[in-house]
């Protein structure tokens, strides 16, 4: 796997203007999406960019955690290692999302570029003290957080209850809503992992993956393109929801 090397200067560098971060695409969404001005200027000034290339690893897990991350395009696939060696995918973070616990010495996960990406990095320290001088905006850090938690506890739901189109049909309403909130309103989204990666992500084998897929094009609900990453157009929310929530497997003829 290769990793992306992330130095921070030895000598401070002069701090961008605070619209510099009011001009960033994802800042509408993302953590300091409503810093004031003198938080964002301590922001900018600590804040460095960082570019991966589909693949490419941002952290690996047991390092020492120097960074949180903010996601400007792209995206990172989070995973866990096993004891046989393999990886578990444990989450997958878009535009606008943080990848971090600010309060953690050692990396839990490893975090690897799903398509090209460009990260916001922030130096663990810096942004502790900012969290110290800035408590409204410590708040919403961790509110960010308890979302990121209640999400993991959401698919802990999926793997034990659902069934297997539900699980599938869970995933794509994800990330369809996900996307709604970075303000992709329209067109198709991107599949943050391979089919193999899916299957792992939701417990299943790629071959019932593959047939939730089919049935579900064949029945109207979703259109499936190809591309790096590969793409998925939602054609019917509601009816995709429906099936997410066992309403309407039965009648999509895929349960």
């Amino acid at each position: 796997m290769s990793r992306v090397n992330v130095f921070l200067p030895e000598r401070p560098v002069p701090a961008p203007s605070p619209t510099a971060c009011a001009r960033c695409q994802s800042r509408a969404c993302a953590v300091c999406a409503d810093a004031d001005t003198d938080c964002l200027t301590e922001l900018d000034r600590i804040a460095h960019r960082a570019y991966l290339a589909a693949g490419e690893s941002f952290v690996l897990e047991g390092e020492d955690a120097r960074f949180a991350a903010n996601v400007i395009s792209g995206g990172l696939k989070v995973q866990k290692s096993l004891s046989d060696g393999r990886t578990q995918s444990v989450c997958f973070l878009y535009p606008g999302e943080f990848f971090g616990l600010p309060l953690h010495r050692r990396q839990a996960f490893s975090a690897t570029a799903f398509d090209d990406t460009e990260l916001c990095l922030l130096p663990r320290p810096a942004l502790n003290r900012i969290m110290e001088r800035h408590p409204d905006f410590e708040r919403r850090l961790f509110r960010v957080i308890e979302d990121q938690l209640a999400a993991a506890s959401e698919h802990l739901l999926l793997l034990g209850r659902k069934s297997a189109i539900e699980r599938v049909a869970s995933f794509l309403l994800d990330l369809q809503l996900r996307a709604t909130r970075r303000g992709a309103t329209d067109g198709p989204i991107g599949l943050p992992l391979t089919r193999l990666e899916i299957a792992d992500y939701l417990g299943l084998t790629i071959e019932t993956v593959s047939r939730c897929f089919t049935r579900l094009r064949q029945n109207g609900v979703v259109e499936t393109l190809p591309g790096h990453p590969a793409r998925v157009h939602i054609l019917d929310l509601a009816r995709l929801a429906g099936i997410a929530k066992s309403e309407a497997g039965s009648a999509a003829g895929v349960s």
